[in-house]
């Protein structure tokens, strides 16, 4: 047997992940010429393996989604209840924040459970990955669009360095025009930071002036960057299929 050093980060990329749904092993390798930049070992792994949920089993993504942020409002009426309950001082009352996310959780977790099941059983063996179109990317819910293809010409950007690079190196190579106005979507920054520091003197020193012009000059640059948002995305996009 060979006693050379095995590269543990080489083993975490090539690790597979099983599908809980079809049963197949997702697994990446890291590209040998592409540098490292830190990156915690796993990344892309997980990647392709949400791109996997998404192409074939979109439902079963959801469903995950939705258990995500009913956990978090679960999480939430706990705290709330424990900020209500803890001032009281009555005995009784100090097991609320336990008990009604776990009454609650439970009947959630068994709905989980069976959706899941119902998912298992309804797929078949070589159903094809959804098809989407970018023309249908603003009709298209999220869940249902891969985090991989490109919402301009809808083509699918192999992972290799992580998704945000991936895609970013995408669009500089094939859509310029889109990339470079995507770049100065960052002039938003500045003005935000100053806003956000003016509501917040507003409201450490009580006035109310300070307080309700940075409220609505956050809001007035939060309409106007998604309305250029929208704007700039659907032009880019009618360019493209034009």
């Amino acid at each position: 047997m060979s006693s050379d050093p095995v590269d543990s980060s080489t083993e975490l990329w090539t690790t597979a992940l099983k599908c809980p749904v079809c049963g197949e092993p997702i697994s990446t390798e890291k590209p040998p010429e592409s540098p490292w930049h830190g990156r915690v070992p796993g990344t892309v792994l997980r990647q392709e393996y949400q791109v996997h949920l998404q192409n074939y089993h979109p439902d079963y993504f959801a469903l995950n989604l939705k258990l995500f942020f009913a956990v978090a409002i679960l999480v939430l009426a706990g705290i709330f209840t424990e900020a209500i309950v803890s001032p009281l001082g009555i005995s009784v009352f100090q097991i609320l924040p336990v008990a009604i996310p776990l009454l609650l959780g439970l009947p959630l977790l068994r709905s989980y459970r069976k959706r899941v099941a119902n998912i298992r059983a309804e797929w078949t063996h070589g159903q094809r990955p959804v098809s989407v179109s970018p023309k249908d990317f603003w009709k298209t819910p999220g869940y249902k669009w891969p985090m991989n293809k490109c919402h301009i010409c809808g083509e699918t950007v192999p992972l290799r360095n992580g998704l945000k690079e991936d895609l970013e190196e995408h669009r500089k190579s094939k859509h310029p025009e889109y990339y470079r106005w995507s770049r100065r979507a960052y002039w938003v920054l500045p003005p935000a930071l100053v806003l956000l520091v003016i509501e917040m003197v507003g409201l450490v020193f009580r006035e109310r002036i300070l307080s309700s012009a940075g409220l609505i000059g956050l809001v007035v640059l939060f309409v106007i960057v998604i309305t250029l948002g929208i704007w700039g995305e659907r032009k880019y996009s009618r360019l493209t299929h034009a």
